[in-house]
């Protein structure tokens, strides 16, 4: 009776843990999607935000799609030298990504997992309508205050943060100079939509002391996050 006993219980409590799993699962956004390699094999997380599927995470691989590596500049005084691809990291790349000049993002041997491409200007214009729009759109694509900079609580949506599943993080950027400027403060983010200059191109920036998701007119040397889309 003993033993029979012991196995009841052990039978009920495993039911209550996969009841318990079964109920974590079922609070996840149902917005989010599958997960795509990179050149490396590293699996991104997704989300779909107005029928579009996003990567959640800047990007962080460190080799084009055919296996070559992309520059890593550490040094920086020679990321202004730079004409052809490269990245540089402004903190923790597992959480943050990498920050990318514009002919890194461009190159023709390709960044993007198959399938996929750098957001567009109708990407962002798409993105930013679901968040809120300009003006306030990206209190709804920040993280949180422990990310953000101390002067943006009340710049997020502290009540519902992150509510789109996007996952806005500071990296910061890259200057001219190849100084890592405003971490804690900034993400800034490449488009690919084919530029009007051949120095500067649009890109996207938010702010931690603004509600505002704007684009920017960037010059080409500096480094910037990046997100991709699915085709």
């Amino acid at each position: 009776m003993i033993k029979t006993s012991i196995k009841q219980l052990f039978v009920a409590s495993i039911s209550l843990f996969l009841l318990s799993c079964g109920s974590d699962d079922n609070t996840k956004p149902s917005n989010v999607s599958t997960e795509p390699k990179d050149a490396e094999g590293y699996l991104y997380k997704t989300v779909v935000i107005e029928n579009k599927t996003w990567f959640s995470e800047n990007l962080k691989t460190t080799k084009y799609k055919n296996g070559n590596a992309i520059d890593n500049v550490t040094i920086a005084s020679e990321w202004g030298t730079k004409t052809t691809g490269a990245f540089s990291e402004s903190r923790n790349p597992q959480k943050y990504g990498y920050l990318y000049n514009y002919a890194a993002i461009t190159d023709t041997r390709g960044i993007c997992p198959n399938g996929w491409h750098v957001a567009t200007i109708e990407d962002f214009q798409s993105l930013i309508k679901a968040a809120g729009g300009g003006i306030n759109g990206g209190m709804n694509l920040k993280t949180n205050t422990n990310d953000w900079s101390f002067f943006n609580e009340d710049k997020v949506n502290k009540t519902n943060p992150d509510s789109l599943g996007f996952t806005a993080l500071p990296n910061g950027f890259v200057t001219l100079d190849g100084t890592i400027f405003q971490v804690g403060n900034t993400a800034s983010f490449w488009i690919s939509t084919p530029p009007n200059s051949s120095q500067f191109t649009e890109a996207y920036d938010l702010y931690s002391s603004q509600k505002s998701v704007q684009p920017i007119n960037a010059n080409k040397i500096v480094g910037l996050s990046c997100r991709r889309v699915k085709d």
